[in-house]
């Protein structure tokens, strides 16, 4: 896509772990609801994004843009997507970049960008790319809707510098029963509602090392975010990137945020916003960070894929609020495991990797 980022990737392999995640490469699109080559574009877009498994490949997320004019959707948002289409100089819609760069189409003499040029040799070679971090993302929606909150794990997976840049963006579905514009288009997938706390993303380390991990936590507001349909945790998730502020604006590595599985309701003493394990992939131990209503005993059981407990058990007394817990995993084999949290009134599972 791009030889001079191409050649930098190339170099850094030599200090790439064994253990990186699978790339996945982040679209954006430059699209709008009064835009007539977007209408007869955008289905065939989706299609290609949805074929096989590019959906483990690449995700697309979207900015509703003024081009050729402003409708209802962009003006929902539009000093965000105004500042990220001056990030990116868009010049025409519909305009993608992948990956923060322009993609490499061969023949292509005109309208770089233009996704109709994208196609199935340029998922498949931007997602060889071996990625520079690893990133997990849980996200937890409040009961009354109204705020987000997600706890990120990131992982340097080689050593690398440069101007990065943490984002992250609350992305909706959104389905009109008739055109929400005037070129005929009805549904519009993965659209950017908000990006916390701004389009400038968090603060991360301009120096990393091999193995460095960083956890972060991001909370915003969603209520009246959109006027046009409720907000759900279907139709709704966030995606975070870690991107180059750079000439280049190279994206490392993009994730889609999974949500936490909700605790039990009633006298629970665990609450609803359940439990975060960060470094995620670990190697030699780990850390637990989850939420009390109120003091309690703490009962931590670790089993492995097979459903064998391990040996590894932790009990330790805390106060209510959110508290941390590190465990030892140093003795456990590579492979997925179930981190079980146990109190008298309910447990909370998740998942944890551990590589070697």
């Amino acid at each position: 896509m791009r030889k001079s980022i191409l050649t930098i990737v190339a170099i850094a392999m030599c200090f790439m772990t064994t253990n990186a995640q699978q790339r996945l490469v982040l679209y954006e699109e430059f699209t709008g609801e009064n835009c007539p080559p977007c209408a007869s574009t955008n289905p065939g877009l989706l299609a290609l994004m949805m074929s096989g498994s590019n959906p483990n490949k690449i995700l697309m997320i979207k900015y509703l843009s003024p081009i050729p004019s402003a409708g209802k959707l962009y003006n929902s948002n539009k000093s965000q997507t105004d500042i990220r289409t001056s990030y990116y100089s868009v010049p025409f819609a519909p305009y993608g970049r992948m990956d923060g760069g322009v993609p490499s189409i061969m023949g292509a003499t005109t309208n770089q960008g233009h996704p109709g040029y994208m196609n199935q040799s340029i998922i498949d070679s931007e997602s060889s790319v071996p990625p520079l971090f690893n990133i997990t993302a849980v996200q937890r929606i409040n009961a009354t809707k109204d705020s987000v909150s997600v706890d990120i794990s990131v992982t340097a997976l080689a050593a690398t510098t440069g101007t990065y840049v943490l984002r992250a963006a609350w992305v909706k579905n959104m389905t009109f029963s008739s055109s929400a514009g005037t070129n005929g288009e009805t549904t519009f997938e993965n659209v950017v509602r908000r990006m916390y706390p701004g389009t400038g993303g968090t603060a991360v380390p301009s120096s990393w090392t091999a193995g460095t991990n960083n956890h972060y936590t991001i909370k915003g507001a969603i209520k009246g975010l959109d006027t046009f349909t409720n907000v759900t945790s279907n139709d709704s998730f966030m995606v975070v990137w870690m991107q180059n502020d750079n000439a280049i604006k190279n994206v490392a590595q993009a994730a889609k945020a999974t949500t936490a599985p909700p605790a039990s309701v009633g006298n629970t003493v665990l609450s609803i916003d359940g439990v975060t394990i960060y470094p995620n992939p670990a190697k030699d131990k780990a850390t637990i960070k989850f939420t009390l209503l109120s003091a309690s005993d703490v009962n931590v059981i670790i089993t492995d894929a097979a459903g064998r407990t391990t040996g590894n058990t932790f009990s330790s007394h805390f106060a209510g609020g959110t508290q941390k817990m590190e465990i030892p995993t140093n003795n456990l084999a590579a492979g997925i495991y179930s981190i079980t949290l146990k109190t008298d009134a309910n447990s909370l599972t998740q998942q944890l990797t551990i590589v070697r």
